[in-house]
């Protein structure tokens, strides 16, 4: 996850401030001309190095750039996870799974982590409590982060601060509940396996599902590669509307019936004298 922060805040730095202000903060965190990878890790020292600088030369405070470029990388971190994740997933079924995300995601850089710093566990009024606890204390980031991924996925979410590292908390605790609800989706079982993800950039990244498919009475239910689960649909066989009536005192444009009572029925083609 370093790599991608370090690349965002290169890119972050830039678009607000200018090159030039960039090649100010790697000379000073002694970084200039290095390459990062986004699935690289790195020193947390040199991610702090980075911030301080551009908090220094910016007047901005540390927490403010953490939570700024939180925001700013939310769509490459969307990337960077898209084959942990189900698209049929909200913000909230990822921050309640994001404990295994994160170890999945350290296992394919064949880091096996102890203790994932993150875990989600659902409230009492159905929203999400996400816990962090790490020596690197980045709680302001992680509060930018889930801004941003909520703006990226059309979820906006209300961020309540329990408890910080910072204020003498032994973890860092985030109250995270969606502003509105999205419609049609279902809450997913918990997470056991990995998934497709919509990326930032909305494109599809198929992957082999282990998770069990979502229950349905439909025959085609399943969960494989190189298709899409749509929700239930209505009958498609539309009944069809009934004619519509003429309106009351339309004029015809058909000749005039013949009057019968000019003809004698006893006697066929013969007029009455």
């Amino acid at each position: 996850m370093q790599g991608v922060i370090l690349i965002g805040i290169q890119r972050f730095v830039r678009e607000r401030f200018g090159a030039d202000f960039w090649r100010t903060v790697e000379a000073e965190a002694n970084i200039s001309g290095r390459l990062y990878l986004p699935s690289q890790p790195y020193p947390t020292s040199e991610v702090d190095a980075v911030i301080a600088s551009v908090s220094r030369h910016s007047g901005m405070t540390v927490p403010l750039v953490l939570e700024s470029v939180g925001d700013y990388i939310a769509p490459d971190i969307l990337g960077a996870y898209a084959a942990m994740v189900e698209p049929q997933w909200t913000l909230l079924d990822v921050l309640l799974r994001s404990e295994a995300i994160v170890e999945r995601a350290a296992l394919k850089l064949g880091i096996k982590l102890a203790n994932p710093p993150l875990q989600g566990r659902v409230g009492s009024n159905g929203e999400i409590l996400l816990a962090y606890q790490n020596t690197w204390r980045i709680c302001p980031l992680i509060k930018g982060l889930l801004r941003g991924l909520g703006a990226n996925m059309d979820e906006p979410v209300i961020i309540d601060e329990v408890r910080c590292m910072s204020a003498g908390g032994s973890l860092c605790e985030l109250m995270v509940k969606a502003e509105r609800a999205r419609p049609g989706r279902q809450r997913m079982p918990s997470m056991n396996g990995v998934g497709p993800l919509r990326t930032a950039s909305g494109e599809r990244v198929d992957r082999v599902s282990s998770l069990p498919p979502l229950p349905s009475s439909r025959p085609d239910a399943r969960s494989t590669p190189g298709q899409t689960l749509f929700p239930p649909r209505a009958d498609r066989n539309t009944p069809i509307p009934p004619r519509p009536e003429m309106p009351a005192g339309r004029p015809s444009k058909l000749p005039p019936a013949p009057d019968i009572s000019a003809f004698d029925p006893d006697v066929p083609g013969f007029r009455r004298r």
